[in-house]
């Protein structure tokens, strides 16, 4: 387990969330699509088990949102 603290868009405020990690970091400016708006600012106060689901959530997000963008990228550059 890693301990890491995103940044939300350039926001001021910061989401701290609990993530398993395969050596790869978060990616902040993907991020903000990525948070549920049920996800409060105050995330301090949720427990250990919601801040891990949390950090899975926008890791997962991120991941796939790299993947995708990836894969898009290379099929535009093998149809022209």
């Amino acid at each position: 387990m890693k301990v890491g603290v995103l940044r939300l868009g350039g926001r001021p405020h910061l989401l701290q969330a609990v993530y398993q990690t395969w050596d790869l970091e978060p990616v902040p400016e993907a991020v903000p699509e990525a948070v549920p708006e049920a996800v409060p600012d105050a995330a301090a106060d949720l427990d250990r088990d919601r801040l891990i689901f949390i950090g899975r959530h926008l890791e997962e997000n991120c991941i796939r949102r790299l993947l995708e963008d990836s894969v898009s990228e290379t099929s535009s550059n093998k149809s022209s």
